[in-house]
């Protein structure tokens, strides 16, 4: 690729967002690497500025093992407040209206502070119907991982 970028100009952003859709195998940790070595080439010539982010922990190791030129930075959920104000803020836009506290606590018991959460729950609007099939498909998804054994009969193991 060949680019020519003005002097004092600031380099292109490039975002390549939810990593953690790549699979968790070699091939996909080398392409992850690869890309990770374009970024920080880029990076060094002005050119582009690279950013990963993933919902899910398997690629900030991987990433920050071979980080020269890079910084790598994992983002914590959101606290109490920050999160109320968050989600406040993210309605207000989407909506255009504000939202009463009483509803955006009783999402924030069930949802938490993850910001990918918090935003895709705001744009809803049933906030609290979304907030509880939210519930629901991860109880399903939980379920269907464990393999729990309903009515299991203790008996058996005598």
């Amino acid at each position: 690729m060949a680019a020519k970028r003005k002097k004092g100009k600031q380099p292109l952003v490039l975002v390549i967002n939810n990593c953690q859709l790549f699979n968790d195998d070699e091939e996909s940790h080398q392409l992850l690497q690869q890309l990770q070595q374009k970024a920080e080439s880029w990076a060094e010539s002005h050119l582009v500025t690279v950013v990963f982010s993933s919902d899910d922990f398997w690629p900030y190791p991987l990433l920050r093992k071979i980080a020269n030129r890079m910084h790598v930075i994992p983002v914590k959920d959101l606290r109490g407040q920050e999160s109320l104000a968050a989600l406040r803020h993210l309605r207000q836009q989407h909506f255009g209206k504000a939202e009463d506290d009483s509803v955006l606590l009783e999402v924030l018991k069930t949802s938490g502070g993850r910001l990918s959460r918090l935003n895709t729950l705001s744009r809803e609007k049933d906030i609290l119907e979304a907030t509880q099939h939210m519930l629901s498909n991860e109880k399903g998804w939980l379920l269907s991982v464990i393999g729990l054994i309903p009515d299991c009969d203790d008996d058996v193991m005598e």
